[in-house]
């Protein structure tokens, strides 16, 4: 979240994805918990909006 916020300039591009797909109950700790990548969204989103950014999707 820190690094996010330190250093996104005009042109970044923040790379967010959960890079697991599991079937595994969603249990704090295990590859089906993403509540810390959920977590460092909600504080530096906001933060990243009123500084001004814009956010898009890529697609390939």
């Amino acid at each position: 979240m820190r690094h996010v916020i330190d250093h996104t300039r005009t042109g970044s591009i923040v790379l967010e994805h959960d890079g697991c797909l599991t079937d595994q109950p969603i249990t704090p700790g295990t590859p089906a918990d993403r509540s810390q990548t959920v977590a460092a969204l909600a504080q530096y989103l906001p933060h990243l909006i009123d500084a001004g950014y814009q956010f898009t999707t890529i697609t390939p």
